[in-house]
């Protein structure tokens, strides 16, 4: 607490004294003490007025902003980033709104998440069906014809995979090449068989001792003439010596064997004193006599 101050006692030869001087004005700490006695021989001065203290004046807050809501899980980057929207503003003249009133706001429907263009593609989602290609007659080689059912399960292949008209084109064109390819190989396969099938035949007559060696022209000449006295007409001789050329069969020993047997049968019987028969293209038997005993016009 500060002093008084005291001021000395007037002097009669001396001037007249000054007013008094106040003392300061107490702090609002100090508010409460007691007044200070004045000193022997001094003179007090008036107590100075307490001045009550002041409460401070409020000093006006501004207006709290409301918080952005929590982000929800799950929501993207800027979803999250997107600052809550504002309420209007309420009516000063209008009543406030009851707790029911209120209980009966309906949330706002939550927006669809945007697509995330840096996301990275779902693998457990289905495949985006492809659109479908409709495919032109395909251009094939004179001659070709392909079958109308497995052209239609191959057509449905590449459109699964939405493959290019072109793209079909070439795969046509490939296919028919290999299957020429394959045939030609085939078709050479089974003449070079052919071929060492007959040439084994013939090595087999010529080993046989009893048709070949030296003999194996005389078996052939034997033979044949078996064919030209009973294979029938010209034609039908003609014919019997072509079926035996295409499917090998007079270069087969068995069969060379067999005229060859017919042909010494015949010249055994002759040798014996029986009738020469003539060709069978030749002979017209008219009865059962001329059949047996080689009757007719070549009698």
């Amino acid at each position: 607490m500060a002093d008084p101050v005291v001021t000395p006692a007037p002097d009669a030869a001396a001037a007249p004294a000054a007013p008094p001087t106040p003392a300061p004005v107490a702090s609002s700490v100090d508010a409460g003490s007691p007044p200070a006695l004045p000193s022997d021989g001094a003179t007090a001065s008036a107590p100075a007025p307490t001045v009550p203290p002041t409460s401070p004046e409020p000093v006006a807050e501004a207006p709290s902003t409301p918080a952005a809501p929590a982000a929800e899980p799950g929501a993207t980057p800027a979803q999250a980033a997107e600052p809550a929207k504002a309420e209007p503003a309420a009516d000063p003249n209008s009543p406030p709104r009851s707790v029911l009133d209120k209980a009966g706001d309906k949330p706002a429907p939550a927006e669809a998440p945007k697509p995330d263009a840096n996301a990275a593609p779902d693998p457990k989602a289905p495949a985006p069906t492809p659109p479908a290609v409709t495919y032109q007659p395909l251009t094939l080689p004179e001659g070709v014809t392909l079958n109308a059912e497995r052209m239609g399960q191959f057509d449905g292949v590449l459109g699964k995979h939405s493959a290019s008209p072109e793209l079909r084109q070439e795969l046509a064109d490939m296919h028919i090449a290999e299957v020429n390819r394959i045939r030609e190989e085939t078709s050479q396969l089974q003449r070079q068989t052919y071929d060492r099938t007959r040439e084994g035949w013939v090595s087999d007559w010529r080993k046989d001792p009893a048709l070949g060696g030296a003999r194996f022209d005389t078996v052939a000449a034997s033979a044949s003439s078996v064919i030209d006295r009973f294979g029938g007409t010209p034609e039908q001789v003609s014919e019997l010596r072509s079926i035996m050329s295409l499917t090998g069969a007079g270069d087969h020993p068995a069969v060379a064997r067999m005229l060859h047997n017919v042909d010494q049968a015949l010249q055994q019987y002759m040798e014996e004193g029986g009738p020469v028969p003539a060709p069978a293209g030749n002979r017209a038997a008219t009865n059962r006599a001329d059949r047996r005993y080689g009757g007719g016009k070549n009698k």
